[in-house]
């Protein structure tokens, strides 16, 4: 009785481990959905209902002063709040899916580095976990490093999500921004693009990895100007995270999100529904696929590259 009693207690406080480490995930995952989905939509009236429809009008007088001062920020190395960047939140978000770095060689402090991640995926998860965030153990396994990601300029157009971005460290995807991310302040740079863009987005389908690389060389140049060493890096299952509604290339549907792109510079999915959301919600099982990021570096690419 004594033995049945205790393995009861015993798979209770398992259980209850588990759903508390289930629940923390969950968590995180709806945190990043609020800053990535619900916080620029946020952005575009809650500024101007405080401005005129509140007794706090002052601060956003304040902050929209701040912001076009320091408008140039994302194209300047941005800022990192290290507290945010290494929250434990970030951890609980890598383990939900999970998220694993595999890693195939050291990367030297002593260099720069542009590390072209692959696919884009729909949010591009992989690389903003491994990159931006200290959740997939980025910083111990290549210390010394200073990551960050680039990112559509749009990302920095949205009021308070533009603080977002700039607290944990990404910068736009510009000619200047790279220009002077790889002068300053020296070495030790990681610096990701999501070569296949938006555009590539477009293709982020379960099963399938289609890339947009042919027209995606320019990074190339700045590497052999500032003598960065190439790493490449591939999320598998980046395009497994989420469903979306197919839009073949000549449809309708396909060349209106082209139009938007061409405007604004980014669109929206159609219909993208969260399939390892929905598993852990109606699912208690662990979700069947597993989201890596793997790193890899070629020398012979890199002394080419540091010509």
């Amino acid at each position: 009785m004594f033995n049945q009693t205790t393995g009861l207690l015993a798979l209770t406080w398992t259980n209850l481990c588990l759903a508390r480490k289930r629940c923390l995930e969950m968590l995180a995952v709806i945190h990043f959905v609020f800053l990535w989905v619900i916080l620029p939509i946020m952005s575009l009236w809650l500024p101007f209902y405080i401005l005129f429809c509140t007794p706090f009008w002052w601060t956003m007088i304040l902050y929209f002063s701040w912001t076009f001062y320091d408008f140039d920020r994302p194209r300047r190395g941005s800022g990192c709040w290290s507290w945010y960047k290494n929250h434990p939140i970030w951890t609980h978000f890598a383990d939900y899916f999970p998220l694993r770095i595999v890693k195939t060689a050291d990367l030297p402090p002593d260099r720069n580095y542009i590390i072209g991640c692959h696919p884009h995926g729909v949010f591009s998860i992989g690389a903003f976990t491994a990159l931006v965030t200290s959740g997939s153990g980025f910083p111990k396994m290549f210390p010394g490093l200073q990551s960050t990601l680039l990112t559509l300029n749009g990302q920095f157009w949205f009021p308070f999500r533009r603080d977002v971005g700039i607290a944990l460290g990404g910068c736009e995807c510009s000619r200047q921004s790279l220009e002077y991310l790889l002068e300053n302040p020296g070495k030790g740079r990681a610096i990701g693009i999501v070569l296949g863009g938006a555009t590539e987005a477009l293709d982020a389908h379960p099963g399938r990895h289609d890339l947009n690389l042919s027209t995606r060389r320019g990074f190339c140049r700045y590497a052999l100007k500032y003598g960065a060493d190439l790493v490449p890096m591939y999320s598998f299952g980046e395009n497994d995270v989420y469903d979306q509604h197919e839009s073949p290339r000549g449809s309708c549907t396909r060349e209106i999100q082209h139009l938007l792109k061409n405007k604004f510079g980014f669109f929206s999915s159609v219909n993208a529904r969260k399939r390892y959301l929905q598993q852990q919600v109606w699912n208690s099982s662990t979700p069947s696929a597993y989201h890596y990021s793997c790193w890899s570096t070629n020398k012979n690419t890199s002394r080419r590259a540091s010509i």
